[in-house]
């Protein structure tokens, strides 16, 4: 079209000129030389037209894949790991078409009989959170998780995360889990009712019983305790058997290497959590509360302290009141060793696992390669107060005070010794639960106790 348009202006060009030069020009003298003839354009042949193109093939749809995911980070007691989890979910539905992850948020109460009623029946969903130790290893070797390390090789996906916090995930030299925060336990206080009432938090076991002597003068129950699930005092137990020495007689009794259940060091720390018992330092009928109303207990100022996990302040965030002030102090010491006045009672709070009968593997390492990137993991250490397992997700630029500040506990501590429901086989964890509820109801004796044990442990492990 271009083209003829050009031609036409072109002969309008010529007409106009030649009319231009009869009327106004100067005359010119004709000459022989005739005027050279004006080429006509030659005619151009229609461009041929254009072979038709074959019909793009349609994109093959793709199959929609439902994934289930069990972890126990529910909306009342971890609120703002819950809307993480939420958002993150959102976020690979989002930038991975055609698959749908069905996250069910069980509360930590709730958590093992659920899935251990789901593997009975065949049901296991494709990931769950796992608790590495003793807990993992029974369905490692009943072949209910499924390795991890060639997903783990792909990428540097493994390099991303803390080697030590990995290693608690390897079975027979294999990884089977992804680890989640690390989970230590503090003791955490009321700061403005010790401020009120002119207390210092105490490093030693003599200063701590005057800090109790005086919220108990106050009206006030020195520790919040609520045992009706049975794993918080054993909590509690677990610092009096550190700080009284007892670390490597755990290590060597739960390898079943040597020590026993019911040597000393454990009678001693059963003992001494007896005497607390009797001084009234726990809430009457501690057996009986929920873990619920111990919160509730240390946030509405009835307890001034509790021993208890690093997300404290997460579930602070959530329950307690606006002007709570929330702080805390290492369990005090009880020995002059220095070694065990640092040692810790932690471990990996929670990891991530793909059922090996899962009928989509792969897609269930993407979302947990998803799940555990650095970004979406220092962005709940953030949110929620906690400390991952993931490498460069903390800071101290980032990190608030307190977070930091049992960050700086972790690095330090010369050993951590786990939570025993971790450490140990299912029967055998049952098993000090119960004795230490007893313990605590007068129902037995330090050493009886001790004893019920090491006989469930000799039952479970065959020695």
């Amino acid at each position: 079209m271009r083209a003829k348009k050009t031609w036409t202006s072109l002969v309008l060009w010529l007409v106009v000129a030649l009319a231009l030069a009869a009327c106004g020009g100067p005359a010119v003298e004709e000459t022989a030389t005739p005027e050279p003839a004006v080429e006509e354009p030659a005619a151009t042949e229609p461009a041929p037209a254009a072979e038709p193109t074959e019909a793009a093939e349609p994109e093959p749809e793709v199959e929609p894949i439902e994934l289930e995911f069990w972890f126990e980070w529910d909306e009342t007691n971890n609120p703002e790991a819950y809307t993480w989890s939420q958002q993150v979910v959102a976020a690979f539905e989002e930038s991975h078409a055609g698959i749908t992850v069905n996250a069910l948020a069980i509360p930590d109460q709730q958590y093992d009989t659920k899935f251990q009623t789901a593997v009975a029946g065949g049901t296991a969903p494709d990931g769950f959170m796992v608790r590495p130790g003793g807990w993992s290893k029974v369905y490692v070797d009943e072949g209910i998780i499924m390795p991890l390390d060639s997903y783990l090789d792909e990428g540097g996906w493994g390099d991303t995360f803390i080697e030590s916090a990995l290693s608690v995930c390897e079975y027979d030299g294999q990884v089977y889990c992804l680890p989640g925060g690390i989970r230590t336990v503090q003791v955490w206080y009321n700061q403005a009712l010790f401020t009120e009432l002119g207390i210092e938090p105490p490093t030693t076991w003599e200063e701590l019983e005057a800090v109790a002597q005086t919220l108990q003068d106050n009206g006030v129950i020195p520790f919040a305790l609520g045992n009706k699930e049975a794993w918080e005092a054993p909590l509690i137990y677990e610092y009096l058997l550190i700080r009284m020495g007892g670390y490597d007689a755990f290590e060597s009794a739960a390898a079943r290497s040597g020590s026993k259940f019911s040597d000393p060091a454990f009678v001693d720390a059963a003992q001494k959590l007896v005497e607390m018992q009797e001084a009234g330092w726990f809430p009457e009928g501690a057996n009986g509360i929920e873990f619920g109303e111990m919160l509730g207990q240390f946030f509405n100022g009835d307890a001034g302290m509790a021993v208890f996990l690093n997300v404290m302040p997460g579930i602070a965030g959530g329950m307690a009141p606006e002007d709570f002030e929330l702080a805390f102090f290492e369990f005090p010491t009880l020995s002059d060793d220095p070694v065990v006045a640092t040692g810790m009672v932690g471990s990996i709070g929670g990891a991530w696992a793909i059922s090996a009968s899962s009928e989509h593997p792969d897609e269930m390492a993407e979302f947990l390669r998803f799940w555990t990137s650095t970004e979406n993991m220092a962005q709940l250490s953030t949110d929620a107060g906690w400390t991952m397992s993931v490498k460069d997700t903390i800071s101290e630029e980032t990190a608030s005070e307190l977070l930091w500040g049992f960050y700086t506990e972790i690095t330090n501590a010369d050993h951590i010794i786990p939570f025993l429901n971790y450490a140990l086989l299912p029967d055998s964890s049952a098993a000090v639960f119960e004795s230490i509820q007893q313990l605590l109801d007068g129902s037995l004796e330090p050493q009886a106790a001790m004893d019920a044990w090491e006989a469930a442990a000799v039952e479970e492990y065959g020695q």
